[in-house]
């Protein structure tokens, strides 16, 4: 529903800071409920600082278009990441792909615990942590972006059991089933994403997004030793783990999830940081990937003059 530009925001004495901005499709700006879910989800990510969360700065509207100005990551989403690694005939080393997971339960561990004003739990649930709503920036920082279809307390729209948000080959059994989704079901997710870039594909996906569904809700977990000879019996028990649908015996927060895989690749005494995954991913695509011709877009809001091209990668 959204589309994300690049832009210059402009300030006194010639200050310039390079920022993404994000703003509804054109068929959806005029609907009163994708406007109200867009201004919530400003006010959610709004106190949600974190290295490992995309950074939102402002909330505007110009001519009676809003927009979201947002942190702008140098970098690709992990399906540009994982699509590259295709091209080059490259698997990534299962350590970097622990790490990155890792991150992004650190992500989800502070905006899980988030609470208000007056210290009551958001019970925030992201739901669409998928491929490419991961962020990896060319420094080799990891960012989980898009809370977009997220569940807060008091922030969005929530209709669900009643319809399913997500994507059909990263969301949970809960979410496949209609069911109430908590913070456990984003571990699920974090699982997918874990075991997509250890073998290089997503076991749930089929050719519809209703086959999809249907495999992340039947498809039996497999034993990922026999599909990778890199991952162990440990690694293989925290895809277990991660992928459990009996909720007693998933993960019950990213912060347990976190724990196991930091322990993983840190228990020998050294392992990734971000400088590591930084000159891994600058050597992978020697610069940064091709984008094309950008298509020119501007507007004005208060205090801000934006300057924007539309993005090859999304944010």
């Amino acid at each position: 529903m959204g589309i994300v530009y690049e832009a210059e925001q402009h300030g006194a004495h010639g200050f310039v800071k390079r920022v993404a901005i994000k703003v509804i499709r054109q068929q959806y700006a005029r609907q009163p409920e994708f406007i109200a879910n867009f201004i919530g989800e400003a006010k959610l990510v709004a106190d949600l600082i974190h290295t490992n969360i995309v950074q939102t700065y402002h909330l505007g509207e110009a001519h009676g278009v809003y927009f979201i100005a947002m942190e702008l990551i140098r970098g690709v989403n992990l399906e540009q990441f994982t699509q590259r690694h295709l091209e080059c005939g490259r698997r990534l080393p299962r350590e970097l792909a622990v790490f990155i997971v890792s991150r992004i339960a650190r992500g989800l561990a502070y905006a899980h615990a988030k609470t208000d004003r007056d210290g009551r739990p958001l019970g925030i649930v992201h739901r669409d942590v998928s491929f490419k709503n991961i962020l990896i920036a060319f420094e080799g920082d990891v960012k989980l972006t898009d809370f977009g279809i997220a569940k807060a307390r008091g922030y969005l729209t929530d209709q669900e059991g009643e319809v399913i948000a997500g994507k059909a080959d990263f969301m949970s059994p809960e979410q496949a089933s209609f069911q109430k989704t908590d913070k456990r079901s984003d571990l699920f997710s974090a699982g997918i994403v874990l075991a997509h870039l250890l073998l290089g594909y997503n076991i749930f996906k089929a050719a519809t997004p209703e086959e999809s569904r249907q495999r992340v809700l039947q498809l039996p977990i497999p034993d990922f030793r026999t599909l990778d000879e890199r991952i162990d019996d440990r690694l293989n028990a925290i895809l277990h783990k991660a992928l459990a649908r009996d909720l007693r015996q998933r993960y019950g927060s990213a912060d347990e999830l976190l724990y196991d895989l930091e322990h993983y690749i840190y228990h020998a005494g050294y392992g990734p940081t971000n400088e590591t995954l930084g000159r891994y991913i600058r050597e992978l695509f020697d610069g940064s990937p091709a984008a094309p011709a950008p298509s020119p877009w501007m507007e004005k809001s208060t205090g801000m003059m934006l300057r924007a091209e539309h993005l090859s990668r999304p944010h």
